[in-house]
């Protein structure tokens, strides 16, 4: 009976490379092991070729230093590709993070200019509204001193007109700290505003001379908002 013949197993390590560590080759380690046997037994039989000798063995150092140059330069080039796949791959995943991120709080904001936007209209606050027409009319009729004495005598009127201006003060805080989507508050509230602060501007000056921060982000909410002259053409 013949004896049969078993195949050798040919095919490659599935090993994955190991990127970033500095291996040079067993080839190139076992040649150098044998050129230094090979030079240091002909430095010591052939006496008078040791000149020639010594030139051979150290154009071989150059070469083994230049593959070993090489290898190193290569090991690193990888490393740096691979880190910058890396980072970018972290980037685009922190970019996409930014950005589900602010989408959430673009809703939640828009969602905040809604809620006061609600305030506002809440049935239970329309008798305040219902009065503020009247005392905003008679506000636009009378001068300021008339208005000064009218809102210091009458506490009815009085707690109408700062109902008014302390809702829209918690509005402007909202805004001035980016609690709300502006723009959106913006184009429901800017008349209001500007109309509001405008006829009230000196009963909320006559106040802030006994309370400094009455009203100022109010003010500010104002300043921010109003239509600003254009400079004329030359």
């Amino acid at each position: 009976m013949g004896n049969s013949l078993q195949a050798s197993n040919s095919t490659p390590s599935s090993t994955p490379p190991r990127y970033g560590v500095w291996n040079v080759p067993l080839t190139i380690g076992a040649i150098s092991i044998g050129s230094a046997i090979l030079f240091t037994v002909l430095f010591a039989l052939l006496k008078e070729q040791r000149d020639v000798i010594t030139f051979a063995a150290a154009a071989a150092v150059a070469a083994g230093t230049v593959a070993s140059g090489y290898y190193a330069s290569a090991t690193v080039r990888q490393t740096a590709s691979i880190q910058s796949e890396t980072a970018q791959k972290t980037y685009e995943t922190a970019q996409r993070d930014f950005e589900r991120e602010s989408m959430a709080g673009d809703a939640a904001r828009i969602a905040a200019s809604l809620r006061i936007m609600e305030r506002w209209n809440d049935p239970h606050f329309y008798p305040i509204l219902k009065s503020w027409r009247v005392e905003r009319q008679k506000i636009r009729d009378d001068v300021p001193v008339v208005t000064r004495e009218r809102l210091a005598q009458n506490v009815e009127s009085r707690a109408v007109v700062q109902a008014v201006l302390n809702r829209l003060e918690e509005m402007a805080l909202a805004v001035l700290y980016n609690v709300v989507d502006e723009k959106v508050l913006r184009e429901y509230s800017e008349t209001n505003v500007l109309d509001t602060f405008s006829i009230c501007s000196d009963w909320i000056k006559h106040k802030q001379k006994e309370n400094p921060g009455a009203w100022v982000q109010l003010e500010e909410l104002y300043e921010r908002w109003r239509p600003r002259a254009k400079p004329s053409d030359k």
